[in-house]
């Protein structure tokens, strides 16, 4: 088992013990770690399972560095309206209200 599956799962069950007593690791750092895993992950299935079915809808020259998978950008949102500013929050708020009216 890797390094961080186990820091993320003993996260995940020791939450309480976190939140009172501190813990033994760089949260900031694991939690980017996590994002990095999961950003491989969506890109992977991007290219090995979406672009596969319909090469012909995505232009050759596409640079995967450019592409954000829907999760990973739901995941920034929440975490630039959880930590960011307050304008940063009301800004997704105000787009999210747009696109809902829509």
């Amino acid at each position: 088992m890797s390094v961080l599956n186990v820091i993320s799962n003993e996260l995940t069950h020791e939450l309480f013990k976190f939140a009172s007593q501190g813990c033994d690791f760089d949260v900031a750092k694991s939690f980017d770690d996590m994002v990095g895993l999961l950003r491989k992950i969506e890109i992977w299935w991007f290219v090995n399972l979406e672009m596969a079915i319909d090469p012909e809808s995505y232009p050759a020259d596409l640079d995967l560095d450019e592409v954000v998978p829907g999760r990973l950008w739901s995941l920034q949102m929440l975490i630039s309206t959880a930590l960011g500013s307050e304008e940063d929050a009301m800004k997704f708020y105000n787009e999210f209200v747009q696109q809902t009216e829509t």
